[in-house]
């Protein structure tokens, strides 16, 4: 039997999801995370009109009409996944604009329920996403993609309990293939690596899909786990070749670039490098890129470029952009106190093994046992291993008072 389309179509996005939703700058850290309103959100490149009207198919926020209902919530989901495909967040003000009449409804259809939700995790308010996901399932339990999102909410979040829970569902409602995609990824976030290796592999020589989005989700996994396994050269071996099959999925094309950046095969990073216009996480690449083959000049272009996105973003005040912002305080400008301060912020919510690396370095740079224990914490409760960080972690066990 060859893998179900809607889990892994469900599954990319959340290779996706686990990008986006982690896009943000802020800068007065001391107040609370941002959370946007209808209409007022990354809505940079939507005609004033539709972002007032919440997009021609909805004429108020009164207006429940079931065929202008169904085309804003196809519309608004055509807007998410293009932003997620391209890594640029101004997709999900547009796509919440398309929605804003019935933004608070509790009365909603699955689908715009579950669209709704995809766009909350984006804006990173999680708790409503996962409401709304909930409410989503209780209308239509026997969706793929509903249960693919609320295990990637549960990863976001570092809910390991929850999100076994949420695997058990998908293997019992949606067959044992289903079942093992979803425990192969849990399996390498949770120590048990060379298992969901096992799983995930398996998985491709059963797949009869050798391309879209299954191929890139099974792509993306295996050279996770390999990296995570502590091999990223063979890691790496499986994103190019999914790339040079021609799948361009952003989150696939930043770990490629990103991995060869570490690995200080600079000139390729930057090849590979090569849509526009760049997303923030791509531009922070290329930068490092810039810097590493010795272009002086040009790094010093991006670097400029970048600063300019930040200053936007502060004057709109928006919260979604923040794994590209600490590694440009880290990497680029060296400005760990900064880094540090937004990272802290940013792990009270989204706990993923790249924003523990982020924080983690961070908090080195700064001697913050604080810091430090909470990353412990969280190593403990996850049990998950990157042998690729392993001399961070060691690291961060003696500044946090651990043998």
């Amino acid at each position: 039997m060859s893998i179900q389309k809607p889990f892994l179509g469900g599954g990319i996005w959340l290779v996706g999801a686990l990008s986006l939703v982690c896009l943000a700058p802020s800068f007065a850290q001391t107040n609370p995370r941002y959370v946007p309103l209808p209409g007022d959100v990354l809505l940079e490149g939507l005609p004033p009109q539709r972002a007032a009207a919440g997009g021609s198919i909805s004429e108020s926020a009164g207006t429940q009409a079931t065929d202008r209902l169904q085309r804003a919530s196809a519309q608004a989901r055509v807007l998410f996944v293009a932003a997620l495909e391209q890594g640029d967040p101004r997709g999900l003000g547009q796509a919440q604009a398309v929605l804003a009449p019935w933004w608070t409804q509790p009365q909603l259809p699955a689908e715009t329920f579950f669209v709704r939700a995809l766009i909350k995790q984006g804006l990173h308010d999680f708790d409503d996403a996962r409401l709304d996901l909930k409410r989503a399932i209780a209308a239509e339990p026997d969706r793929p993609e509903f249960w693919s999102w609320l295990f990637a909410l549960d990863l976001v979040g570092a809910n390991m309990a929850s999100a076994g829970a949420t695997c058990q569902e998908i293997q019992n409602r949606f067959g044992s293939q289903e079942g093992d995609a979803c425990l192969g990824v849990l399996h390498y976030r949770s120590g048990r690596t060379r298992d969901g290796l096992v799983l995930l592999d398996r998985l491709a020589v059963q797949s009869s899909d050798r391309s879209g989005s299954s191929a890139d989700w099974l792509a993306f996994h295996r050279g996770e786990a390999r990296r995570v396994l502590g091999q990223p050269q063979e890691g790496l071996v499986i994103w190019l070749a999914a790339l040079k099959s021609g799948s361009r999925p952003h989150g696939l094309r930043l770990a490629a670039v990103e991995l060869l950046n570490d690995l200080g095969r600079f000139a390729e990073a930057d090849r590979l490098n090569d849509q526009r216009p760049r997303s923030d996480a791509m531009l922070v690449q290329a930068i490092r890129s810039a810097r590493g083959l010795g272009q002086t000049e040009q790094a010093a272009a991006l670097t400029r470029a970048f600063r300019a996105r930040l200053e936007r973003q502060m004057a709109r005040g928006d919260m979604t952009n923040e794994r590209p912002v600490i590694a440009f305080w880290v990497d680029i400008e060296q400005q760990p106190a900064k880094a540090l301060a937004l990272a802290r912020q940013a792990w009270a919510t989204q706990r993923e093994p790249a924003d523990a690396v982020l924080y983690g370095r961070a908090a080195l740079l700064q001697r913050d046992p604080s810091a430090a224990r909470a990353l412990m914490a969280w190593v403990k409760d996850t049990g998950f291993v990157d042998q690729s960080q392993k001399s961070l972690f060691d690291a961060l066990a003696v500044l946090a008072g651990e043998s």
